[in-house]
This record gives C-alpha cells, sequence and structure tokens, in this order.
C-alpha cells in the first residue's frame, strides 16, 4: 500500500467515523406559522382575543440555537387575561454576549425544567392557537416562530399557527421614528415595560403595543372609508360600471381587480391597477372615451375629444343606456386583457410592488356579483332618453349654416416666411409673439393680435401661436376670426386638432348665437 493509499483510507475512515457519531435529529411533528395582514375584516376578532408572544435564545439560528425562556400572554376585550412565562433548559450553553442582552445566566436555568416540560405545558396553554384558530402576535415575530415551530417540530408537536408582526405595522402606521425597536416603539406610545429582554414582559409589552395599533389602523381604515364613499360613482354611472365588468366576465376575464373611482374632472375611471376605460356622465349626454380606430365607432353618436381626454387620438361616443355598450364588448375586452396583463407583470417584481398595488386598488370602489346583478336589473327597469344626434354632433354644426365673416390682416401662407426652416421661423417671429402674449395679457387684444400677425408672417409656427390667436378672438368676441384661425391650425398642426376642434365648436355655437340675437333685435 503507498503512502497516498493509506492517507485517503485513514481519511474514509474518519468520515465513517463521523458519519457513525452525527445523527440528524428526527423531526416527529410538523409545526408551521404564517403571518397575516390585519385589515379590517378580522380586526374585531382580533381584539377581542390573541395572544401576546415572546421567546430568548442562545443565538439568532432557529435550528442550531434554543429557547432558554419563553413567554406568553392571553388578552380578552383588550386586557391581560392568563400569562404563561418559563425558562427552559437548553441543551446547549448560553454565551456571555447573550447572558449580557437578556440577563439569563447558565446558573439561572440549571434548575429549569426541559424542553418536554415546558412545551407540553405551553401547548395546552395556547389552546386554539396551535390550529390557527387564535391569532398570534410578536415583534419581529418570524423570528419568535420559526424558533417556536423548529422546537415544538423535533419534540413532536404538530401546529399552523397564523401570526400578526407588530414589527411591520408600527412601519405601517407610526411614521417618523428613528428606528422600530420594540423599546423604541415602547418609549414613543408611552407604554411601561419593566424587564425589557424578558420573555412575559416583553410579551406584555408587545400586546399593548398590538391594542394601540389596532386604533391607529381603525383611524386609518376610516380615512380610507371616507376618501373611497367621496370618489364612489353615483347610481346611474355605477349602472355603466356594472355593465361594463359583467362584459368582462361573460368573455372569461377576471374581474376581481377591476376598480372604480370618480376623479376630481367628473369622469369615471374604470382600472385594473391601470386606468382601462373611462367615461362621463353630462348635462348633455353620457358618453365614453375610444380610441379613435374603434371597430364599433358606426353604432355612436360621436363628437371630438378635447386634448385632456386624448385629443386626435379619442373620440367621444355617446350613449344613453349602458346596455348600448355590448356594440364595444371586443374592444373593451382587448384594453381590458392588455391593462390585466400590465398589472400582473408589475406586482410580479416584488412583495413591494404586489402591496402597493393593494394599497391603492383598496381606495377604489369595488362590485362584487351580487352588486352586478342587482344594478343591472335596476338598470333593465329604466327607460332610457335616446342621445340627440343634433345636440351631441357638435361638430357637424357646418360653416353654411351660419355667416362667417373673418376680417384680418393676415398675409395668405404662400407669402409666410422661412416657411421651409422652422429654426429660422423660430428665430425670427417667436420674439413678436412673445410681446403679443405679454399685450394679451394686459387686455391690449388688438395690439397683441398685430403683433401675432408678425409672428406667423416671420414663420414662427407652434401651439401656442395659435392658441393666442384664438384666445385674444374669444375675448375680442371676434368669433368668425377665431374659426379662421383655428381652421387654420388645424390644418397646419393636426394633432392638435381634438383641442381646438372642440374649442371651434364652442365658437361656431357662440357664433349662431350673437348671430341670432343679431337677427332678433
Amino acid at each position: 500500500m503507498g503512502i497516498f493509499d493509506f492517507f485517503k483510507k485513514e481519511t474514509e475512515t474518519k468520515r465513517d467515523d463521523v458519519k457513525n457519531t452525527i445523527k440528524e435529529p428526527v423531526r416527529h411533528g410538523v409545526a408551521r406559522s404564517r403571518c397575516i395582514e390585519l385589515d379590517c375584516q378580522n380586526e374585531k376578532s382580533i381584539r377581542d382575543f390573541f395572544i401576546a408572544f415572546d421567546v430568548e435564545t442562545t443565538g439568532l439560528n432557529p435550528v442550531t440555537d434554543r429557547i432558554i425562556e419563553v413567554g406568553a400572554v392571553i388578552y380578552k376585550n383588550g386586557k391581560v387575561d392568563k400569562t404563561f412565562s418559563s425558562l427552559v433548559m437548553p441543551s446547549i450553553p448560553i454565551s456571555k454576549a447573550v447572558s449580557n442582552v437578556n440577563h439569563i445566566t447558565n446558573e439561572m436555568i440549571a434548575e429549569a425544567p426541559s424542553e418536554k416540560e415546558v412545551y407540553a405545558q405551553l401547548v395546552d396553554f395556547l389552546g386554539d392557537a396551535i390550529c390557527g384558530k387564535v391569532i398570534m402576535c410578536a415583534h419581529n415575530a418570524k423570528f419568535d416562530f420559526d424558533f417556536l415551530c423548529n422546537t415544538l417540530s423535533r419534540l413532536g408537536f404538530n401546529a399552523n399557527i397564523e401570526y400578526i408582526d407588530t414589527l411591520s405595522l408600527s412601519r405601517k402606521y407610526l411614521h417618523g421614528l428613528e428606528n422600530y425597536k420594540q423599546c423604541t416603539i415602547e418609549e414613543h406610545l408611552g407604554i411601561t415595560n419593566p424587564l425589557s429582554h424578558r420573555a412575559e414582559s416583553d410579551a406584555e409589552s408587545c400586546g399593548y403595543i398590538l391594542l394601540r395599533l389596532l386604533d391607529l389602523a381603525n383611524a386609518f381604515w376610516e380615512t380610507e372609508r371616507k376618501q373611497i364613499e367621496k370618489s364612489k360613482p353615483n347610481t346611474s354611472e355605477l349602472e355603466v360600471c356594472a355593465y361594463v365588468q359583467s362584459l368582462i366576465l361573460q368573455k372569461g376575464g377576471n374581474t376581481k381587480s377591476i376598480r372604480f373611482r370618480k376623479n376630481s374632472s367628473g369622469y369615471v375611471d374604470i382600472c385594473c391597477l391601470y386606468v382601462f376605460l373611462r367615461f362621463k356622465h353630462t348635462k348633455k349626454g353620457n358618453y365614453i372615451l375610444a380610441k379613435h380606430d374603434c371597430k364599433a365607432i358606426a353604432n355612436f353618436v360621436t363628437a371630438p375629444c378635447a386634448q385632456s381626454e386624448g385629443g386626435t387620438n379619442y373620440v367621444r361616443l355617446y350613449f344613453s343606456s349602458p346596455f348600448e355598450l355590448e356594440a364595444l364588448s371586443e374592444d373593451i375586452y382587448t384594453i381590458f386583457l392588455d391593462c390585466y396583463k400590465s398589472m400582473e407583470e408589475y406586482v410580479s417584481y416584488s412583495d413591494y410592488r404586489k402591496q402597493k398595488a393593494e394599497d391603492s386598488m383598496r381606495l377604489m370602489y369595488a362590485l362584487t356579483d351580487e352588486d352586478v346583478s342587482l344594478l343591472l336589473n335596476n338598470a333593465k327597469k329604466q327607460e332610457y332618453i335616446p342621445c340627440d344626434a343634433s345636440a351631441m354632433r357638435g361638430s357637424q354644426v357646418l360653416c353654411n349654416d351660419i355667416v362667417i365673416n373673418a376680417v384680418h390682416s393676415r398675409v395668405s401662407l404662400s407669402e409666410i416666411q422661412n416657411l421651409d426652416d422652422w429654426n429660422e421661423g423660430f428665430n425670427k417671429g417667436f420674439p413678436y409673439w412673445e410681446k403679443g402674449e405679454r399685450e394679451r395679457k394686459n387686455g391690449n387684444l388688438e395690439q397683441a393680435v398685430e403683433l401675432f400677425d408678425k409672428a406667423r408672417m416671420n414663420g414662427y409656427m407652434a401651439p401656442a401661436l395659435y392658441n393666442s390667436y384664438a384666445l385674444a378672438y374669444r375675448q375680442l368676441k371676434e368669433y368668425g376670426n377665431e374659426i379662421a384661425i383655428l381652421d387654420e391650425g388645424i390644418e397646419r398642426i393636426p394633432d392638435q386638432s381634438g383641442i381646438w376642434g372642440a374649442r371651434r365648436i364652442k365658437a361656431l355655437n357662440l357664433l349662431l348665437a350673437k348671430q341670432k340675437k343679431g337677427d332678433h333685435q
């Protein structure tokens, strides 16, 4: 046998000896724990009955370290009902560093009861909490319950524990603290803990922290409820929401994440985290915003959108009954699916994003299947007045119907300088527009128009110029000139046609009213 073979055999022998010496602990039980979220549905039951919990340990690893003290406090109706506390004889010594923190020494646990004895009593004390029927709490709770479940499993106990973490709740409802250690929160809330870092005292203090956090959570939810109620669509708007949700459900879409809110501009947003549909109820009629290339556009009375509504990319589709939206079912389902995929992608990145999404959706109104059914049954009983096409199609007021008398001194388009050089046109024309805008704001409207003419003649072409022209002519009540300059603006800058088209309709109506008034006089 060579020397290499000798050392190889010696090494293998030692490994075999080690294998025979080290025995993996046999887990006879299965104990698990799960952190649950506090919400307005479980808050009352938790307040009525919960168990606060704390452990002191030999270290940070729940597998290799051991619990040396355990404390549990039963709270009923906001008061301490029963307590449990015991030192535990561990199978490993306590280090000096650990003793310096919790002041538990090897001498103190020399006569402490064994794990089997302590945990048989603890399981009996916890009662229904062992199977998740009573909620427990701890501060930085995962640490405590990882140790507890590891120990219970090792000793042959089964458990399915559900708990609340006061550390995460404190971060959510207590803002501006230097840190979120239990002692810091105790000081902030004015809670006395006479024996900090001892299991029973820390558990009792944790229970009082939870009770205070429940109060803060309730105040927070009340603010949320008021916000949701404020942005809640009215009944007729909810009937439209219900019909849209039913369309999506019928096509197999997942409607659990659909939410509704009425924004500050009076539009109702239908959301799946992101807004995918928007409509508005007005005195003139109800309309939904749809893309200009919408397949079902021919089924509706239409009108141009304002720039804030999407400009030329979108169009208003007027409707009276929510059931008329059946023609849009394919379009609605398509944009919903796109939105749903975007939401899923967003929440998949991290738990933080998922929580932010849930927080956002919680602030909006949701409809249950029962709500949808009741709203649609109510809608079916109503008589709806059909849309008045002549009223809605303001864009179809023809110039032939009105006398447009545009009197101005602007040069023709062919005479404009720097038509082929935008930068040169800007450099030479912008200063005139800037001066003209100052004059307009000062009320010198005719001087302003003269300066806008010079800006235009020198080649300045920008939305700002046509906006200024239109504003000046509106203030001068020269509606014919306003219409003429808007027509030129729409021709030269088509992407502004949405907002300018809507403004043109208003100017046409004002001009018509002015002419009718003149006829009567």
